[in-house]
């Protein structure tokens, strides 16, 4: 079983769960978005693609456009989650599982640019 795999089931498992509100991506991939099928009432998926924002409303999931702006993983859930709140996706008091979907599994360089 490779991360994504093991990232993915993780996710999926979450959104499972009763107490899990809500689910919010930032970013997709085909396989992220066929596991959460399932559970596309409660999954909010944050992307900046036009075209993959497209796929994904057909698909039956929640779409919030998101400006294509380089940050941390962290920061850019954050602004994800208070655009979804400011869009009233996600309220306030709703427990929502997050995760960067679409470069989640790019190695992480160092500032030099050299591979650790």
């Amino acid at each position: 079983m490779t991360l994504a795999d093991t990232f993915t089931d993780a996710l999926a498992r979450a959104a499972r769960v009763s107490s899990c509100h809500r689910v919010l991506v930032v970013g997709a991939s085909d396989a992220l978005a066929k596991r959460l099928r399932p559970h596309r009432q409660k999954t909010v998926f944050a992307v900046h693609d036009p075209k993959q924002a497209r796929k994904l409303e057909e698909a039956g999931f929640m779409v919030l456009a998101v400006p294509d702006v380089k940050g941390s993983r962290t920061d850019q859930i954050k602004s994800a989650l208070v655009a979804a709140t400011s869009a009233s996706l996600i309220a306030v008091d709703e427990q929502v599982a997050c995760a960067c979907g679409g470069d989640v599994y790019r190695p992480l360089r160092p500032k030099n640019g050299n591979p650790a």
